[in-house]
């Protein structure tokens, strides 16, 4: 493939993400499923837990550092010891965090991740009943009685490669002048699978389809989890981008189940090997048959 049409599908991958709003604002419009679960995930992220901290960050500690330099070392008569007040200052801290913020995050992760089931579900929903184009993927080929184990083993496997693959886009940040690079484009094949997956998973392609997907089309793939990278990678706080994340990704999620991905005439990026790898020796650890064997490439 050229580098002409590395572009054409990579900036696909982009006018696709960012052109789907549109297409977003007409789901949510019809569906009152899917307001409600998205107003219940931004009162959740972005008003409760992210108004939280930004508001502990800017209003809470300047007034704290106010009353205790204006108001209590004055009436206490004790000279003023910047190093006692910010002691106190990272105390206050530390009990917030410890007692609100770390908490609240752990408890909102699998509460979103029900949700973000929920909002996929009722999108393919509504696209088989409109006759949309997910529908005649959907109906073809659809196996009856999924085996129920091989769904729950393949959903574990799934979890571990993506927190591998996550680990691994932290570790590649640390190599000189190109990790930040790496580290952002790792994270936008790990957006765009996140994306994808609740689509291919109700077509029935396993974990290790769904990776091949995002191996052998990446330049699509960068391009379309690029918007959602940018967007957590501004903030400086862990939980803030965190937050940004659970309140876009619902809206990258719906574009996900109405878009085709586009295909890309290019090498397979084997950016997932590894811990692919990784994952099949936990598993084969945890038990015989668990492991999932990476599937070959079939031919054209």
């Amino acid at each position: 493939m050229s580098g002409v049409g590395v572009a054409n599908s990579f900036f696909g991958g982009v006018l696709d993400a960012l052109l789907g709003l549109s297409r977003v604002a007409v789901v949510i419009r019809d569906s009152h499923t899917i307001r409600k679960k998205l107003f219940e995930t931004w009162v959740l992220n972005g008003i409760v837990l992210a108004c939280s901290v930004i508001t502990f960050d800017n209003v809470i500690i300047p007034l704290l550092h106010l009353v205790i330099h204006d108001f209590i070392l004055p009436l206490l008569g004790v000279d003023e010891s910047q190093l006692q007040v910010e002691f106190i200052i990272s105390l206050v801290s530390y009990l917030f965090s410890a007692l609100w913020v770390l908490p609240l995050f752990w408890l909102n992760k699998p509460i979103s991740s029900v949700w973000f089931l929920e909002i996929a579900d009722e999108v393919l929903r509504q696209m088989k009943e409109d006759n949309r184009k997910m529908k005649s993927k959907v109906s073809k080929g659809r196996k009856k009685g999924p085996d129920v184990s091989k769904w729950i083993a393949d959903m574990l496997f799934s979890l571990v490669l993506e927190c591998l693959f996550l680990f691994q886009a932290m570790l590649v940040g640390f190599i000189p002048a190109v990790g930040v690079i790496l580290s952002l484009s790792h994270l936008t094949l790990l957006y765009s699978l996140y994306s994808f997956e609740y689509a291919w998973m109700d077509h029935r392609l396993s974990v290790n389809q769904r990776i091949a997907m995002i191996e052998e089309n990446w330049p699509y793939f960068v391009g379309f989890g690029l918007p959602l990278t940018v967007a957590t990678a501004l903030p400086r706080s862990f939980i803030i981008s965190a937050c940004v994340f659970a309140v876009l990704f619902p809206l990258f999620l719906i574009i996900a189940c109405d878009t085709e991905p586009r295909p890309a005439d290019v090498f397979r990026l084997r950016a997932f090997r590894v811990v692919e790898w990784l994952g099949n020796v936990i598993f084969s650890r945890l038990g015989s048959g668990v492991a999932m064997k990476a599937e070959p490439k079939q031919a054209d």
